[in-house]
């Protein structure tokens, strides 16, 4: 019955078996492992057991590492992607589950205590039917055991009955669910992968990388031998450099990005040391699938770990020519974590922009509300907030007309504790608002499941400090987990004057492009200003989510 040191037994059993070459019954104890892992994951609160295990990813990793290595070994490639995908949805939202939510729906709260209390119901029968269990033999109280498993099943029956009842009412409730996780089968996925795209998703393992490439014909995989610090050193480098100005990159030009996205090199040429790192980074993570890729035109990169804190648009190649070719020149780029909104079917309102937009509130970021008011010219019917104006429950009670959010303020992370970061809003004493929009005041707004973009024109939104975790906590993440469809958030500390423009590019571009190419568009654009030209002013800025 103890689920804290079960799973790593099972994980230990499941490594000796892979090490003497019995690879089916190693991915058993594997398989093992993980469930066990999702038990503890899925406890209403699970203590310090629970407390303990998910402090860090890194423990927990190490278990699907290995399983997805003998998998790949037993040829089970999309199993193999699955149990990536799972993990990294699944530990994100038990993060965010953590978090003490209310809604504003009075209706929501009761449906998520009472889901609550049936699951802490089914998790204490199910931890007396394990000390029953552990109790030596001729101490066992048989009839007691068949009682307890009797009532487990009409627990488990009437949980599930509740939940698919709430579901159907209120589809959002899912995401706060402890069981709603179902594993992703991509054999239905690849089929709604577009076809001018390919989805590159990663697992940094201790001393190999693994990257399954997903299109609407295939998932294939890949297993290179590099250690994980080699990977964590090259990404430190390029961040460092990147933030640093440092490098002779040239301005994005899309014209000749197609024949660059054919040009297969084999080999790192760059001279420049500080473009070095990029190069590595490419030939590790990109050349490997090149043969995947080259006939696409957009990649959705799933990241895990370190990788979530870089732009991928940065990674490039050097040319015959000599030209050093940016992943940003040869193909568009988004991010995500999960593959649900390859299902998600837009109808013709979500086309139809309504705007609530809030800039400056507490008045050190002047360029933001040029940004800001450029938005409501390039869209009149925009709602904007200017300074004291823009007021935290303006944002938290926001109407469901609203589709799109703009949020052009600080982005304030507390590494310690991820529920206390917040968006840096105007206060309002009159309603008890303190100006700081955190992350479980965020996950109550009930406008989320309305909005299709939030734009997060704000400080490192993207990232948290924890380069080791596979999911990193976010206000991007936060509104992902939320509802919301896509978010453009930002990977460091942004230049506000250059951010100000290039976000009203991306505005002008939405009116006739997904936002995939809006965004890269706006950075095309901003590069080839003299002034904006190097990555650091507009490399940061990424989308995450869906494409749309």
């Amino acid at each position: 019955g103890k689920r804290s040191t079960l799973w790593e037994t099972l994980y230990l059993m499941g490594l000796m078996y892979k090490n003497t070459g019995d690879l089916k019954t190693s991915r058993e104890y594997l398989k093992e492992s993980v469930a066990v892992i999702e038990q503890i994951r899925n406890k209403v609160s699970g203590g310090e057991e629970a407390r303990k295990l998910f402090s860090s990813d890194k423990q927990i990793l190490k278990v699907y590492d290995v399983l997805i290595d003998v998998l790949l070994q037993l040829g089970q490639t999309e199993e193999a992607m699955e149990y990536l995908q799972k993990n990294n949805e699944n530990n994100l939202k038990a993060k965010f589950k953590a978090l003490d939510v209310k809604f504003e729906d009075e209706k929501r709260n009761r449906a998520l205590e009472e889901e609550r209390v049936m699951k802490a119901k089914l998790d204490g029968i199910e931890e007396q039917i394990a000390r029953e269990k552990e109790m030596a033999a001729g101490k066992q109280n048989a009839e007691k055991l068949r009682n307890l498993e009797g009532i487990k099943t009409i627990a488990e029956s009437e949980y599930l009955k509740f939940i698919n009842q709430q579901i159907n009412v209120q589809p959002e409730l899912s995401r706060y669910f402890n069981n709603s996780v179902q594993p992703t089968q991509f054999r239905k996925i690849k089929k709604q992968i577009p076809a001018d795209m390919a989805l590159l998703s990663y697992l940094i393992g201790e001393n190999q990388v693994y990257i399954f490439a997903a299109t609407t014909d295939t998932v294939i995989a890949k297993i290179i031998n590099v250690p994980g610090e080699t990977i964590t050193k090259n990404v430190t480098a390029v961040l460092n450099i990147a933030k640093s100005h440092l490098g002779g990159f040239t301005p994005l030009d899309l014209v000749s990005g197609e024949a660059e996205r054919q040009q297969i090199v084999n080999d790192v040429l760059q001279k420049d040391p500080y473009l070095k790192p990029f190069e590595e980074l490419y030939h590790y993570l990109i050349r490997p699938v090149n043969a995947e890729i080259a006939g696409k035109k957009r990649l959705g990169i799933i990241p895990t770990g370190s990788l979530n804190y870089i732009p991928f648009q940065l990674l490039g190649k050097t040319l015959p020519s000599g030209k050093f070719s940016l992943l940003a020149n040869q193909y568009a780029i988004f991010y995500t974590s999960s593959t649900d909104m390859l299902f998600r079917v837009i109808d013709a309102e979500e086309k139809n922009m309504s705007i609530l937009a809030f800039g400056n509130p507490d008045k050190s970021l002047p360029s933001t509300e040029a940004e800001v008011q450029d938005i409501k010219r390039i869209f009149p019917s925009a709602t904007v907030y200017l300074r004291e104006e823009a007021t935290e429950d303006k944002a938290k009670f926001a109407g469901e007309q609203f589709n799109v959010m703009h949020f052009a303020t600080h982005g304030s992370l507390d590494y310690e504790d991820f529920s206390k970061s917040f968006l840096t809003m105007a206060g309002n004493p009159a309603k008890s608002e303190d100006g700081m929009l955190t992350l479980e005041e965020l996950w109550g707004m009930d406008v989320m499941n309305h909005l299709n973009i939030v734009v997060l024109s704000a400080c490192q939104t993207a990232v948290t400090k924890g380069s080791h975790e596979s999911s990193p906590v976010s206000p991007a993440s936060g509104f992902l987990q939320n509802g919301v469809k896509s978010v453009v958030a930002t990977l460091w500390k942004v230049d506000d004057e250059a951010t100000s423009v290039l976000i009203s590019e991306f505005y002008k571009n939405l009116r006739t492009m997904e936002a995939i190419d809006a965004l890269r568009k706006a950075q095309v654009s901003l590069s080839q200003k003299p002034k904006y030209a190097h990555p650091y002013y507009w490399a940061g800025i990424v989308l995450l989510g869906d494409w749309r």
